[in-house]
């Protein structure tokens, strides 16, 4: 069974197919605020690579957050749209489940991982995931948490986060960009799991994890000019 897997919670596009093989074909974009333009492209181009029309998926993997707003809807309104189109199921992956995933993956040597991600407002989104034996397991739920050494627990050995230039001298743990663990490919492996345990999503109901309210700001008004 093939299984597309789509993730567009931060400034990272990233398009990605696991066949019923385990090979895997990814196509990835950085750049802010392109995500409606090129989610669908990529999608074509990951197929054409892996010689699968859409009608042949077994389903489609959503990342669901916590993350860029606008990336969120616009990730999940893609994959409702592929799945009601193609009378597919849905599955909903958590963003952070998939960023342990793939950096644990890249990082044999790393026992743990904190994940830290500016939520704005002087928040921050916080998970921590433990390696285990055939798998990666969360250690404590994601939380919003304003920032402070705290949140990088002593024992943990790798940090990813948006924001390496202000986490990096916070602990004496590893801390690397959160964009290159941001994968379409390990999130569609992620989907491609719960299927097989039966833990397909409700296509109408299933909605982002933003973990915190979104506020309309208005702009600051402009200084008036001397004269």
């Amino acid at each position: 069974m093939t299984i597309l897997g789509i993730e567009t919670s931060t400034a990272v596009c990233s398009i990605g197919v696991v066949g019923p093989d385990g090979r895997t074909s990814e196509r990835s974009v950085v750049e802010a605020r392109i995500h409606s333009e090129k989610l669908l492209s990529l999608v074509r181009e990951v197929c054409a690579e892996s010689g699968i029309a859409l009608q042949d998926l077994g389903g489609v993997a959503v990342s669901l957050g916590p993350g860029s707003f606008t990336g969120l809807r616009i990730g999940l309104s893609s994959a409702k749209g592929l799945c009601m189109a193609l009378g597919k199921p849905i599955m909903g992956v958590p963003t952070f489940d998939a960023v342990a995933r793939a950096a644990l993956a890249e990082h044999p040597g790393a026992s743990a991982v904190a994940i830290l991600v500016d939520a704005r407002q002087g928040d921050w989104y916080r998970g921590v995931y433990d390696r285990r034996p055939g798998n990666v397991t969360e250690r404590e739920a994601v939380s919003v948490r304003p920032l402070d050494r705290s949140l990088i627990p002593a024992d943990v050995p790798l940090v990813l986060t948006d924001a390496p230039e202000r986490i990096g001298d916070m602990s004496g743990a590893e801390c690397r960009h959160i964009h290159p663990y941001c994968r379409g490919a390990v999130v569609a492996a992620l989907g491609r799991e719960r299927l097989a345990a039966g833990r397909s999503s409700d296509l109408v109901t299933l909605e982002p994890a933003y973990l915190k309210e979104f506020v309309v700001r208005s702009p600051r008004p402009e200084a008036p000019v001397a004269r």
